[in-house]
């Protein structure tokens, strides 16, 4: 997030954009001379009246669909206010593939990646993933002072270890995908990589930083259009519980963003 400041306009209605969380609108207003919000999925009108705010912090609770847009009155006001600045993971591109390395051989594109062992079928199926973000508007060889991202499993097996690397293309690769083998062994991948090690919750925090540097530097035709690619996979050995201890990834709006700080 970023904390953002635009000036009011007298009698102009203007939108609050990219906020953090679209249902909670929190901004902090420099003066006392009268705004008013409103609460619509579309500018609204001159005549439309809103609720009154108040000097310093307001907080308005958004419905399902709709945008917070304020006016001024009279006077003169700045507004501040934090500003959604991640990068949106592409579910389109996103991809898993399962093998049991006899008779199922399966590609899935479109859908959140599932990772790991399922060990209940008699032949056990091995599932590895491509997490796939939009373009990370990073230029190539810049200098990647961080890049994160919190990503959320279900069917969680406490103690897994899910791995990532960066998947060296500066275009997607998805398309280009065929069967398990050319997601599981068949793409170039960074030498740097995170380990995370599933806890109850299922919350898992990727400190992407090393992965997104190599990639800048390293992959000749990154831009700022290329997006982020990550192969992810479970680094542990494979279970014989008899178990499905696959872990599915939740893809989820800004809560699954890619938050990358380049200089």
């Amino acid at each position: 997030m970023s904390m953002i400041t635009e000036t009011l306009t007298v009698g102009t209605w203007h939108e609050l954009t990219d906020l953090d969380d679209a249902g909670l609108a929190q901004f902090y207003l420099d003066s006392a001379d009268l705004v008013i919000a409103a609460l619509e999925a579309a500018e609204p009108d001159s005549a439309s009246v809103g609720y009154s705010c108040t000097e310093g912090i307001n907080t308005f609770s958004i419905p399902l669909g709709k945008q917070c847009w304020l006016k001024l009155t009279t006077g003169a006001c700045d507004v501040t206010y934090s500003q959604f600045d991640g990068v949106l993971v592409d579910l389109d591109n996103c991809a898993y593939a399962k093998s049991d390395g006899v008779s199922v051989d399966d590609l899935v594109t479109g859908e959140p990646p599932i990772v790991g062992y399922d060990d209940s079928p008699a032949d056990q199926l091995s599932y590895v993933g491509l997490l796939h973000t939009e373009a990370v508007g990073v230029a190539s060889a810049a200098t990647i002072d961080s890049a994160s991202m919190t990503l959320l499993f279900s069917r969680v097996k406490v103690g897994r270890v899910i791995r990532v690397y960066g998947v060296e293309s500066a275009t997607s690769v998805t398309s280009g995908l065929t069967d398990y083998a050319s997601l599981a062994s068949g793409l170039t991948l960074t030498t740097a990589f995170e380990d995370v090690t599933l806890d109850g919750n299922g919350v898992a925090r990727f400190d992407l930083t090393a992965i997104m540097q190599e990639l800048v530097d390293d992959v000749g035709a990154w831009t700022t259009a290329s997006p982020l690619q990550l192969w992810i996979g479970d680094n542990g050995s494979a279970p014989t519980s008899g178990n499905d201890e696959t872990a599915t990834t939740f893809v989820s709006g800004k809560s699954s963003a890619l938050f990358v700080r380049a200089s």
